[in-house]
């Protein structure tokens, strides 16, 4: 009888949890869309912001950032960002209504030689598909992809 009520809680628990797209559902396939004819607009501007990484102390330089958010008089549309350290990391965000929708990350690990990625889709900060791994949490990728559209607003 025991046995019998943990597995119905089990079931009743995986019947509860969000469940996941697949790669070819149309709400993934039309998100690649977007992103596709995003990169394809030419009429939106784009810009560059570029920076010094240091260390803890502030005074040794370890490596550099730039991002280029592109973006119309009041809509942001994409931000590539990169990061060059023992690290290069390169991060593009896609946002559709003031709403991050895509994320494609990829780490190459300088020392090893080794490369990470991950793809995020997503509706309203919800993950609806993700593939791959990379050395940062989804979670820190939706936080940061939301920081540069408040920034984008702020300005």
């Amino acid at each position: 009888m025991k046995t019998l009520y943990t597995t119905l809680i089990i079931l009743f628990l995986v019947s509860c949890s969000a469940k996941k797209l697949s790669p070819t559902h149309p709400t993934i396939t039309g998100i690649d869309t977007y992103v596709a004819s995003v990169n394809a607009n030419t009429s939106l501007s784009e810009n560059i912001i570029e920076g010094t990484l240091t260390d803890p102390s502030g005074f040794n330089d370890i490596g550099g950032f730039e991002y280029y958010p592109l973006f119309d008089d009041t809509t942001l549309y994409r931000v590539r960002f990169y990061e060059n350290t023992d690290i290069n990391i390169s991060e593009i965000y896609y946002y559709k209504d003031n709403s991050l929708v895509f994320i494609d990350a990829t780490w190459y690990h300088t020392k090893s030689k080794t490369t990470q990625t991950k793809k995020v889709y997503l509706a309203g900060n919800k993950v609806l598909y993700e593939v791959g791994e990379v050395g940062i949490s989804t979670k820190a990728l939706i936080s940061k992809g939301n920081n540069f559209l408040a920034e984008f607003k702020k300005d």
